[in-house]
């Protein structure tokens, strides 16, 4: 899959994301740790911490990727199997 990232690409996918409900699979533990820990260190300024985002940066790359295919609106599944 590629991406472009670009100047404020990683502010634009999580406040994308915010828009839908994640259903994540209850197997998915790191997934979940990640989505329960991920925070603002500026939240102004749009600058995420660099932590608990090894699977949530792929996450956003995918919800990229499945929301410019007009996916059913505020639903992504998220499953263990997506990620490898």
């Amino acid at each position: 899959m590629s991406i472009v990232k670009g100047a404020g690409s990683i502010k634009a996918g999580i406040l994308g994301m915010q828009d839908y409900e994640i259903i994540v699979d209850p197997e998915s533990s790191n997934l979940i740790t990640e989505f329960n820990n991920y925070c603002w260190n500026d939240k102004k300024a749009g600058i995420p911490i660099d932590n608990y985002n090894h699977l949530i940066d792929p996450a956003r790359y995918a919800f990229r990727k499945l929301a410019t295919k007009r996916i059913k609106p505020n639903m992504i599944p998220i499953s263990k199997g997506m990620f490898g």
